[in-house]
Protein backbone atom coordinates (compact mmCIF):
# COMPACT_ATOMS: atom_id res chain seq x y z
CA UNK A 1 0.00 0.00 0.00
CA UNK A 2 2.81 2.43 0.89
CA UNK A 3 4.52 1.73 -2.45
CA UNK A 4 1.25 2.50 -4.27
CA UNK A 5 0.85 5.77 -2.38
CA UNK A 6 4.48 6.67 -3.09
CA UNK A 7 4.03 5.83 -6.80
CA UNK A 8 0.84 7.90 -7.02
CA UNK A 9 2.54 10.75 -5.15
CA UNK A 10 5.54 10.62 -7.50
CA UNK A 11 3.29 10.59 -10.57
CA UNK A 12 1.31 13.57 -9.27
CA UNK A 13 4.54 15.43 -8.55
CA UNK A 14 5.79 14.78 -12.09
CA UNK A 15 2.51 16.00 -13.59
CA UNK A 16 2.63 19.06 -11.34
CA UNK A 17 6.23 19.75 -12.40
CA UNK A 18 5.28 19.52 -16.06
CA UNK A 19 2.30 21.84 -15.61
CA UNK A 20 4.24 24.40 -13.59
CA UNK A 21 7.33 24.31 -15.80
CA UNK A 22 5.33 24.91 -18.97
CA UNK A 23 3.38 27.76 -17.40
CA UNK A 24 6.25 29.54 -15.68
CA UNK A 25 8.96 31.60 -17.37
CA UNK A 26 10.19 34.05 -14.73
CA UNK A 27 13.49 32.31 -13.95
CA UNK A 28 16.74 33.32 -15.59
CA UNK A 29 18.30 29.84 -15.37
CA UNK A 30 16.86 27.82 -18.22
CA UNK A 31 17.62 24.65 -20.10
CA UNK A 32 16.72 24.67 -23.78
CA UNK A 33 14.45 21.66 -24.09
CA UNK A 34 12.98 20.24 -27.29
CA UNK A 35 9.84 22.37 -26.85
CA UNK A 36 11.63 25.53 -25.69
CA UNK A 37 13.14 26.84 -22.44
CA UNK A 38 12.58 24.85 -19.24
CA UNK A 39 13.40 26.85 -16.07
CA UNK A 40 15.52 25.52 -13.23
CA UNK A 41 13.52 25.47 -10.02
CA UNK A 42 12.93 24.08 -6.54
CA UNK A 43 9.32 24.13 -5.31
CA UNK A 44 7.43 22.52 -2.42
CA UNK A 45 4.55 22.92 -0.01
CA UNK A 46 6.11 24.08 3.28
CA UNK A 47 3.61 23.41 6.07
CA UNK A 48 0.86 23.60 3.45
CA UNK A 49 1.93 26.90 1.85
CA UNK A 50 3.65 27.27 -1.54
CA UNK A 51 7.44 27.61 -1.22
CA UNK A 52 9.78 28.43 -4.12
CA UNK A 53 13.50 29.13 -4.05
CA UNK A 54 15.00 32.23 -5.60
CA UNK A 55 18.50 30.72 -5.75
CA UNK A 56 19.59 27.15 -6.21
CA UNK A 57 22.68 25.06 -6.81
CA UNK A 58 23.57 21.41 -7.19
CA UNK A 59 26.86 19.53 -6.97
CA UNK A 60 27.87 15.96 -7.66
CA UNK A 61 31.14 15.15 -5.94
CA UNK A 62 32.80 11.95 -4.73
CA UNK A 63 29.63 9.86 -5.10
CA UNK A 64 27.45 12.45 -3.30
CA UNK A 65 24.69 14.78 -4.56
CA UNK A 66 24.17 18.10 -2.77
CA UNK A 67 21.22 20.36 -3.61
CA UNK A 68 20.81 23.77 -1.98
CA UNK A 69 17.96 26.24 -2.45
CA UNK A 70 17.54 29.63 -0.88
CA UNK A 71 14.84 32.23 -0.43
CA UNK A 72 15.58 35.92 0.07
CA UNK A 73 13.88 35.83 3.49
CA UNK A 74 16.88 33.99 5.00
CA UNK A 75 15.56 30.49 4.33
CA UNK A 76 17.85 27.71 3.07
CA UNK A 77 17.01 24.11 2.18
CA UNK A 78 19.85 21.61 1.80
CA UNK A 79 19.58 17.99 0.68
CA UNK A 80 22.53 15.58 0.71
CA UNK A 81 22.37 12.14 -0.90
CA UNK A 82 25.25 9.71 -0.48
CA UNK A 83 24.88 8.32 -3.98
CA UNK A 84 25.25 9.87 -7.43
CA UNK A 85 22.65 7.87 -9.36
CA UNK A 86 18.93 7.97 -10.14
CA UNK A 87 16.94 6.34 -7.33
CA UNK A 88 14.87 6.76 -4.17
CA UNK A 89 16.85 7.73 -1.06
CA UNK A 90 15.34 7.78 2.44
CA UNK A 91 16.16 10.54 4.92
CA UNK A 92 15.99 10.29 8.72
CA UNK A 93 15.82 7.25 10.99
CA UNK A 94 19.40 6.03 10.62
CA UNK A 95 19.97 7.07 7.00
CA UNK A 96 23.18 8.84 6.00
CA UNK A 97 21.18 10.95 3.53
CA UNK A 98 19.77 14.09 5.10
CA UNK A 99 17.89 17.34 4.64
CA UNK A 100 18.11 20.58 6.60
CA UNK A 101 16.02 23.73 6.51
CA UNK A 102 17.32 26.91 8.12
CA UNK A 103 15.12 29.90 8.81
CA UNK A 104 17.34 32.58 10.30
CA UNK A 105 19.15 30.93 13.21
CA UNK A 106 16.60 28.10 13.58
CA UNK A 107 17.66 24.84 11.92
CA UNK A 108 15.32 21.93 11.23
CA UNK A 109 16.92 18.61 10.31
CA UNK A 110 16.17 15.04 9.29
CA UNK A 111 19.02 13.80 11.49
CA UNK A 112 16.79 12.41 14.25
CA UNK A 113 14.73 9.34 15.07
CA UNK A 114 11.39 10.89 14.05
CA UNK A 115 11.89 12.00 10.44
CA UNK A 116 10.66 9.85 7.61
CA UNK A 117 10.69 10.82 3.98
CA UNK A 118 12.44 10.40 0.68
CA UNK A 119 14.42 12.24 -1.93
CA UNK A 120 13.78 10.75 -5.37
CA UNK A 121 16.38 11.53 -8.03
CA UNK A 122 14.37 11.05 -11.22
CA UNK A 123 16.94 12.07 -13.83
CA UNK A 124 20.58 13.01 -14.19
CA UNK A 125 21.64 14.24 -17.62
CA UNK A 126 25.40 13.95 -17.90
CA UNK A 127 25.32 15.55 -21.37
CA UNK A 128 23.64 18.72 -20.05
CA UNK A 129 24.74 18.49 -16.37
CA UNK A 130 21.09 18.66 -15.22
CA UNK A 131 19.41 16.92 -12.29
CA UNK A 132 15.69 16.63 -11.44
CA UNK A 133 13.68 14.87 -8.75
CA UNK A 134 11.10 15.02 -5.97
CA UNK A 135 11.14 15.10 -2.17
CA UNK A 136 8.98 15.01 0.94
CA UNK A 137 9.84 14.88 4.65
CA UNK A 138 9.14 16.31 8.09
CA UNK A 139 12.11 17.98 9.80
CA UNK A 140 12.59 18.79 13.50
CA UNK A 141 14.59 21.39 15.40
CA UNK A 142 16.26 21.00 18.80
CA UNK A 143 13.04 22.15 20.55
CA UNK A 144 11.06 19.35 18.88
CA UNK A 145 9.20 21.79 16.61
CA UNK A 146 8.69 20.60 13.06
CA UNK A 147 8.25 21.75 9.46
CA UNK A 148 6.87 19.57 6.69
CA UNK A 149 7.88 19.67 3.04
CA UNK A 150 5.34 17.94 0.76
CA UNK A 151 5.08 17.65 -3.02
CA UNK A 152 8.61 18.99 -3.36
CA UNK A 153 10.49 18.92 -6.61
CA UNK A 154 13.69 20.19 -8.16
CA UNK A 155 13.77 20.56 -11.92
CA UNK A 156 16.63 21.04 -14.38
CA UNK A 157 19.18 22.13 -11.80
CA UNK A 158 22.53 22.65 -13.50
CA UNK A 159 25.02 20.74 -11.38
CA UNK A 160 28.72 21.33 -10.86
CA UNK A 161 31.03 18.34 -10.98
CA UNK A 162 34.01 17.69 -8.76
CA UNK A 163 37.05 16.51 -10.72
CA UNK A 164 37.19 13.36 -8.60
CA UNK A 165 33.52 12.55 -9.32
CA UNK A 166 32.51 10.08 -12.02
CA UNK A 167 29.57 12.24 -13.22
Amino acid sequence: MRKQIRLISSCLAIVTVLLLVTGCSSYSEEYEGPSGPVPASIHAQLDGAPWTTTSREATISNGKITIIGGVSKGQTLKMVIYNDSVGTYPVGQGSDNYATYAFGSTVFSSMNDKTTGDIDVLSISEADSLISGTFYYKLYNSNDQSVTFMNGYFTNLKYNVSKSSKK
